[in-house]
């Protein structure tokens, strides 16, 4: 019975004071604030204060999952607890692994060398299975490390100062995070008055002596992968012989599944809208370690030469991945498993389901998309890790480059993941967007295939050249008879004689290269006298000594002296380079052929480059063969780490309570094709060849994306729209009983939160939303 200007006051009254000064509803106002928290969220802002069940702040905001909803990065700050932390600590250990597994890859220049000029004299079959070893030991390793990632998770589980009870004890006692209103079953913890002293509480509520047991005994995935790397080092270091070269490499790259539980880690920390930018870009930056370590480490191999010998340098150089590791080690021990905090402790209070490992194995092995991925990974990462393998020597021994000059070349195939990768991961999350699942497997088709046309360029770019593998029919004429008949007292036709058949640089056939006869483990084996004296071509071999160019630019023209060098180390196929110590003097030859005797070869460096200076029609000597090449393999490797990032922007739709299964066996899909490529399709010095069948396979390879079909409105697959099979389920086999939940799945309304039943009720609404 109020009247009217009654009724105006008292709703007046009723408004928030803002409301009354601005003019607003208080329901303008409401999503006005809500517009704000948005944009700040956008911007990685935690402005609405969420936090964690043990009521420690989150730094961005984050889902009804607590997965991070803003990618972050910001270089010049301490990483935050947890989501940011987790990205950092699993990319800079991943990093580390990449770093320590082809650091020896990036130095074989020098250990393959004769022992006598301070390596371990392999061969090339040796240093095939080195690098296949290398990269095969971590197949096994990756499948195991999913389901552990899923049983114990991603991270190592140390002795902390986190499960000290005083710690705890101030954990317990901070607020609960919001309810979000995503999730109406979450229940809000109690203020710090309604916990009991923790001395007080149960066992099964009382963390504190569990935790630590098993923080001491038990061993989170990442930090157990990283550190099996330390023991390969240690036998790389002091290898006295092939097998003990093969046997470190093989045990180092058992750290390489740390891929796995890199890529989990982040799965686990951010929601599924950004996921694959932040896996892509952790990935690429952690491969990165790759191109990073072929860059580097033939620069601390030049620096150690400075104060001791070749046999000394290589070993001590060791040293440097080794260092990395602890450190990695060290980093990943200190973050979370999960947003809200360890298994353990989420285990305890109620919120995680207690893992599987092998049932979460089975899981994914029974999902029909988890093959094709495989087969796709196969074919991006495992071109890699092969190219992290070969290319180094492929610079080396078909172009006219030092050793430190083709590990610079080498590394560049590496250094696109500070990049590409993450383009990889952004296309992906904006194909969804556009397209759902389907715009991912397509985007992914896609990248592939082009990635598989500049392998196949690259190959074909030079595979018709003669080069230190192959000679071509007729090559005798493009060399001086009179050079020849000085040094070698034959003439070139019989210097370049084909003892084999000839055939086609692909297929065989009556072609018009051969394979030219040299041993590079004894250069000198075909030799009847078996002395220096006595070694020439035309003796059962096609080896020649390789030559020093020297230009000299002067106003109106220049003027060109050979200096063939005849010694042991300089003994070299045709079409080869070699890099040797500098020897002081050579045979010298002026242009048109003029003998000029034994001259000062004019440099002062401490290495020269030799080679067949000879044959213009030789990849070494080919004007732009080297340009081209480098043009092909930088749009080859961006291909390449697209591929990668966008295979991992599909891994986690593809089954969430065996992610970290699935994660391990795609990731060991990659390693596995890099065996096959190491071993099988690049398995010599032929790499132009392998690249032109590496190529193929992977065209191929791409075919297997047709078969990656999800269910649901929002599923379909590259050629079927959503729903188009009905009700099959590329899920074919699921265990019956209790709903399988991802170990990243919390069930916040199971937690046990001590004190509940005692607490006060609110006797007013004031205290009530307190």
């Amino acid at each position: 019975g109020l009247r009217e200007p009654e009724r105006d006051t008292l709703k007046a009254r009723s408004k928030p004071p803002f409301a009354m000064a601005s003019g607003k509803t208080q329901e303008e106002l409401e999503v006005q604030i809500k517009s704000l928290h948005s944009q700040l969220e956008k911007l990685g802002v935690n402005s609405s204060g969420q936090k964690d069940i043990f009521g420690r702040s989150f730094d961005l905001p984050v889902d009804a999952e607590h997965k991070a909803t803003a990618f972050a990065v910001k270089l010049f700050r301490l990483p935050v607890q947890p989501h940011m932390y987790a990205f950092w600590a699993a990319t800079f250990g991943f990093f580390c692994t990449f770093f320590a597994v082809f650091a020896p890859a990036a130095l074989l220049t020098w250990i393959k060398e004769d022992e006598s000029e301070g390596g371990l004299g392999l061969t090339p079959d040796e240093l095939s299975s080195a690098g296949a070893a290398a990269v095969g030991t971590t197949v096994a390793m990756r499948f195991l490390a999913g389901p552990l990632c899923d049983k114990f998770g991603a991270r190592k589980s140390a002795a902390l100062p986190s499960s000290s009870p005083s710690l705890l004890r101030g954990l317990l006692s901070l607020r609960a995070p919001l309810v979000s209103p995503n999730r109406p079953f979450l229940r809000p913890l109690p203020p710090p008055s309604a916990f009991p002293p923790l001395a007080s509480l149960p066992p099964r509520l009382n963390p504190t002596p569990s935790l630590t047991h098993a923080a001491s005994a038990r061993r989170r995935t990442m930090g157990i992968l990283l550190f099996t790397a330390l023991p390969g080092l240690v036998v790389l270091a002091t290898a006295q012989n092939a097998n003990a070269f093969i046997a470190g490499r093989a045990l180092i790259g058992l750290s390489l599944a740390s891929f796995v539980t890199c890529q989990v880690w982040c799965s686990q920390m951010f929601t599924k809208s950004i996921v694959g930018t932040v896996n892509a870009t952790a990935g690429g930056w952690g491969n990165l370690g790759g191109g990073v370590t072929l860059l580097v480490m033939p620069q601390i191999m030049v620096g150690f030469l400075k104060v001791t010998d070749q046999d000394t340098a290589w070993r001590l150089c060791m040293i440097v991945p080794a260092a990395m590791i602890i450190l990695a080690t060290l980093l990943v021990t200190k973050g979370r498993d999960l947003p809200d905090g360890n298994y353990k402790e989420l285990e305890m209070s109620g919120a995680k389901q207690k893992g599987n490992g092998s049932l979460v194995f089975l899981i994914a092995a029974c999902n029909i998309n988890t093959i094709p991925l495989m087969i796709c990974y196969a074919t991006c990462f495992g071109v890699e890790l092969t190219m992290n393998n070969k290319a180094v020597l492929y610079f080396y021994e078909y172009y006219d480059l030092s050793k430190s000059l083709a590990g610079v070349l080498g590394a560049c195939f590496g250094l696109m993941n500070l990049f590409a990768r993450s383009w990889g991961g952004l296309l992906s999350d904006w194909t969804m967007k556009k397209f759902g699942i389907r715009g991912r497997v397509w985007s992914l088709f896609v990248v592939q295939v082009f990635q598989g046309f500049m392998c196949l360029t690259l190959g074909l770019l030079t595979v018709n050249m003669p080069g230190p593998v192959r000679m071509e029919r007729g090559q005798a004429s493009k060399y001086p008879a009179s050079v020849f008949e000085s040094i070698y007292s034959v003439t070139p036709e019989v210097t370049f004689h084909c003892y084999g058949g000839y055939e086609g640089p692909l297929f065989g056939g009556d072609g018009d290269f051969c394979k030219p006869k040299f041993d590079k483990k004894d250069p000198w084996k075909f030799s009847p006298s078996g002395e220096i004296a006595g070694a020439r071509p035309g003796e059962n071999q096609n080896g020649i000594y390789g030559a020093y160019k020297h230009t000299v630019e002067f106003k109106g023209g220049s003027e060109t002296t050979t200096y063939v060098v005849k010694t042991k180390a300089a003994w070299i196929p045709p079409c080869a380079s070699k890099n040797i110590d500098n020897p002081g003097t050579g045979h010298a030859f002026s242009a048109d052929g003029t003998d000029l005797g034994v001259k000062k070869i004019p440099t002062d460096a401490e290495k020269i480059v030799v080679g067949d200076v000879w044959n213009p029609d030789c990849v070494r000597n080919t004007d732009g063969a080297l340009g081209k090449t480098m043009a092909v393999i930088i749009f080859f490797s961006i291909g390449v780490q697209m591929a990668e990032g966008l295979t991992y922007g599909v891994v986690p739709y593809v089954s969430r309570p065996a992610l970290g299964a699935v994660a391990g066996m795609v990731g060991a899909g990659g390693n596995l094709g890099a065996v096959i490529g190491s071993k099988v399709i690049i398995a010599n010095a032929n790499y132009d060849q392998g690249f032109v069948y590496l190529g193929m396979v992977i065209l191929i390879a791409s075919l297997s994306l047709g078969l990656v079909y999800f269910k649901g409105e929002d599923g379909g697959g590259m050629f079927l729209k959503p729903g188009a099979l009905g009700k099959f389920d590329p899920q074919l086999w699921m265990p019956k009983g209790e709903e399988m939940r991802g170990a990243d799945q919390m069930d916040y309304s199971s937690v046990a939160i001590p004190g509940e039943a005692n607490k006060p009720k609110a006797s007013t609404a004031e205290e009530a939303e307190a």
